[in-house]
């Protein structure tokens, strides 16, 4: 007879209190957070219920997390992004599939109580999705995101006026011939926004930093030129307003080339792995931060590393969250690297956080405590089960 298998070890978790959304006949998903002026996070999540998906909108109540509005119509939805603004009022977005069949980029500003009408923000004869929220000082909502108008990938940006109410016209941030991917959006003290993209310009992937000023200037610079894969962006700003923390996925070497595809018996996901990075804006220098552990950094064995995010605290430090791949699943874990002492701390693993590849988290922290919102479906081996959506404070380790 076979001996039983072991039971998996229990970790210390960095979890100091959780809230949930679940329903077992709800398919809850891609949750993306904000927090607003008085600290309270709001989520916008996809919810499937067999037939169609509709985007929503939670916040954390005394009673726990709920579900405040359908911001979508019935129908194929991907990726939601949100921004909480000055005024108390929350902007959501996301991709939703026209008739044509193609993706436009929506957007409905939740306030008072109340939803607004949807609008459309991006709609082309490529799809207009991947989209990336956030309010800089002076109140302007911000969304970047990917189109395939150019029949590649390009990166978009807008802005919306909190005086006028209205949209600024689109800005193309990117110009070259080469996909650019997934932008990601921050902002320091000054006016503008930066952009974090990878580009497959040249045959591999690469890290790109954009400042788009107001009246649509973009400034680009190259933050990597390795012959590793190096893409995925996450970007979070210091804060003093200095610099700029950007995490990604580094892989396999010229991926974007002959090594797209699977690669002997570690698949679509070899030998990616964290990277960290500081970027100084008055010299312009990025300066990678060497990460322990080959760049794998986890609490258990971990065999490939997805979707870091990043997220600064009061202190300077940098948060990351991560999934990290261990036998049979995707489980996450959240480290910090102290600048000050140039040490890392020992990552500890979320619970109740187990799932498939390719699930986003959001970190996220204003005047209170960190703050992590994922999904997950529970699963304990490759099987996949009905997800939920979830939501905790997280301690310094």
């Amino acid at each position: 007879k076979k001996a039983p298998a072991a039971a998996e070890r229990e970790l210390p978790s960095p979890l100091v209190q959780r809230w949930e959304l679940r329903d077992a006949r709800l398919h809850r998903d891609f949750p993306a957070m904000a927090l607003d002026s008085a600290g309270t996070p709001w989520v916008a999540f996809i919810e499937h219920d067999g037939k169609a998906d509709v985007v929503k909108l939670a916040r954390k109540s005394e009673s726990g997390l709920e579900i405040l509005a359908d911001v979508s119509v019935s129908g194929v939805t991907h990726q939601p992004a949100i921004t909480c603004v000055n005024d108390g009022s929350i902007w959501i977005f996301w991709g939703q599939v026209n008739a044509r069949q193609v993706v436009t980029l929506r957007a409905r500003r939740f306030a008072n109580g109340k939803l607004e009408p949807a609008e459309t923000i991006a709609q082309s004869e490529g799809s207009d999705t991947f989209a990336d929220a956030g309010t800089d000082r002076a109140g302007r909502v911000w969304i970047v995101w990917q189109s395939l108008r150019r029949g590649q990938a390009d990166v978009y940006a807008r802005w919306l006026d909190p005086k006028t109410h209205s949209w600024s016209k689109e800005i193309r941030v990117t110009q070259s011939t080469g996909g650019n991917w997934e932008p990601r959006v921050a902002f320091d003290k000054r006016d503008g926004a930066w952009i974090a993209f990878d580009s497959s310009r040249g045959g591999e992937f690469n890290l790109f930093l954009a400042h788009v000023d107001l009246d649509g200037n973009v400034r680009e610079q190259q933050l990597t030129s390795s012959p590793e894969y190096e893409a995925r962006a996450s970007i979070a700003a210091s804060p003093d307003g200095k610099g700029l923390w950007i995490s990604a996925e580094r892989g396999r070497r010229q991926w974007g080339r002959e090594q797209r595809g699977h690669a002997g018996d570690t698949g679509l996901n070899g030998e990616k792995r964290l990277l960290l990075g500081e970027y100084e804006i008055a010299s312009g220098k990025f300066q990678e931060i060497p990460v322990p552990a080959d760049g794998k950094p986890a609490p258990r064995s971990a065999m490939e590393i997805n979707l870091p995010v990043v997220a600064a605290d009061a202190t300077g430090k940098a948060w990351i969250a991560y999934r990290y791949f261990t036998q049979t699943r995707w489980l996450m874990a959240v480290t910090q690297y102290d600048p000050s002492t140039k040490t890392w701390a020992q990552p500890m693993e979320v619970p109740g956080s187990a799932f498939g590849q390719d699930r986003h988290c959001t970190l996220a922290r204003s005047s209170g405590p960190m703050l992590l919102c994922w999904a997950s479906d529970l699963r304990t081996n490759k099987t996949a089960q009905v997800a939920g959506v979830y939501l905790g404070e997280v301690k310094a380790n």
